[in-house]
């Protein structure tokens, strides 16, 4: 990443479809290249954050990228919602799409077990924390900040924090259900 690299990507890099890292980061490359990525299969890393790709949104075919481990596409401008294809991608680790205008409620994620890190902040959100998130083990990482979001901060998310797993969490929990907000 970080060279400067701006535009479209040309058509012909879907040609290297057994390319596993992809990291086009802090360049300025337009929209067409996360639709690109979708292309290469046994992709496990995809990192576009710091492009601003300006009214691009995430596309449905994302869930092609079945041996994904890890996404990061923050600080893009993407806008629209998060594409139920993301819960497809079973390997993934690592999800960060923080600092875009992403909308909809929080994803569910409950068949990404793998997941240690889930960047969600400085979006535009709405709605509840997922109890969901609370079962996801091998969670290090909650960011959620910076959205519109309301409610309770689900129990099961602050067992995370007390039990050691989940070190990083961006809404303070207590034995009691806590409400969130920005």
């Amino acid at each position: 990443g970080n060279n400067n690299i701006h535009g479209t990507l040309p058509d012909e890099i879907a040609f290297l479809d057994s390319m596993k890292v992809f990291d086009f980061s802090m360049n300025n490359i337009d929209a067409t290249s996360l639709l690109l990525a979708t292309h290469f299969g046994y992709l496990e890393i995809l990192n576009l954050s710091g492009n601003q790709v300006a009214a691009a949104t995430i596309p449905d075919e994302i869930s092609r990228l079945s041996h994904l481990r890890s996404l990061d596409i923050s600080s893009t401008r993407l806008e629209g919602s998060i594409p139920e294809g993301i819960g497809a991608l079973s390997k993934l680790e690592v999800l960060d799409m923080a600092d875009n205008v992403l909308v909809g409620k929080l994803p569910e994620f409950s068949g990404l077990g793998k997941l240690t890190k889930i960047d969600l902040s400085e979006n535009d959100f709405e709605g509840t924390v997922p109890t969901q998130y609370g079962s996801l083990s091998s969670l290090v990482e909650l960011h959620l900040q910076s959205n519109k979001l309301d409610g309770t901060v689900p129990s099961s998310i602050c067992t995370l924090t007390e039990s050691g797993s989940l070190k990083n969490l961006t809404i303070n929990c207590s034995t009691d259900e806590k409400s969130v907000g920005n």
